[in-house]
């Protein structure tokens, strides 16, 4: 089922505090540098992980049966994609494989799809962020968190000081500090943009989502796992560190191109 999208909270990335160096990111070089498995996006300490896949739009005839609001837009999961494409949805499923596509490149759906717009790529949108938020809120001490940004975002307004840049196997990142709550909030006034990654001081859990990806992952407790695997606000399955993550990882699926 698809439901009604909620306005993204655009307040900008002046939230932000620079970092005053990048040691807090040091632990990130524990990450694989094969660069196409979970484990070069979260690293592989945790107890668990999770992928979390970004909606896509509904098309608006769909919308319509629904006798939901024409002009808003309402989120589908690619489960449901991949049940009117006869397809299979499992933790390695590529959006291209599941649903209907023009080419793997251009994501533009076939026609008759009962999606109208891809999932977005490169951010997590700030309603499901605020659904993680919600899981974690029992199992947080301390709300102070980190955040790592790619600079090559070119509306995002976060400020920087020239020393808490690094970089981990073929990104380069900024690291700032923030409150948990920020993570919820888009980094651009004028899109949907989530930080790159974030996670609390204690390293006890971890969220990435990469900028050519359309899903986040998570590694943290079984228990905080489990949680987001049952959320019914989230679409979840569980991941391994060496689940691959390019398009060629969903060899279940077969390419319409």
């Amino acid at each position: 089922m698809g439901v009604p999208y909620q306005a993204a909270n655009l307040g900008g990335g002046d939230r932000l505090t620079p970092a005053p160096n990048a040691e807090a990111a040091s632990w990130l070089r524990s990450l694989d540098p094969d660069g196409a498995v979970v484990a070069s996006l979260v690293p592989p300490v945790f107890e668990a992980y999770a992928r979390v896949f970004h909606p896509a739009v509904r098309a608006q005839a769909a919308v319509r049966a629904q006798s939901v609001d024409a002009t808003s837009r309402s989120d589908i999961r690619w489960s449901d994609i991949a049940t009117s494409n006869d397809r299979i949805m499992h933790p390695l499923a590529q959006f291209p494989r599941v649903a209907c596509v023009v080419d793997q490149d251009d994501l533009v759906p076939c026609e008759g799809q009962i999606w109208a717009e891809p999932p977005g790529i490169g951010t997590l949108p700030p309603h499901l962020a605020a659904s993680l938020l919600g899981i974690l809120g029992p199992l947080v001490r301390d709300s102070a968190c980190w955040f790592a940004v790619w600079p090559g975002f070119s509306d995002v307004e976060a400020p920087a000081n020239g020393l808490n840049a690094f970089s981990v196997p073929a990104r380069h990142y900024a690291l700032y500090t923030g409150q948990l709550s920020d993570a919820a909030t888009s980094l651009s006034p004028y899109r949907e943009q989530s930080p790159s990654m974030w996670w609390p001081y204690d390293r006890s859990w971890f969220v990435a989502t990469d900028i050519d990806l359309v899903s986040t992952y998570v590694g943290g407790s079984a228990s905080f796992i489990d949680a987001i695997l049952v959320s019914h606000s989230l679409e979840a399955l569980q991941a391994q560190p060496a689940d691959r993550i390019d398009y060629g990882a969903d060899e279940i699926n077969c390419a319409h191109w």
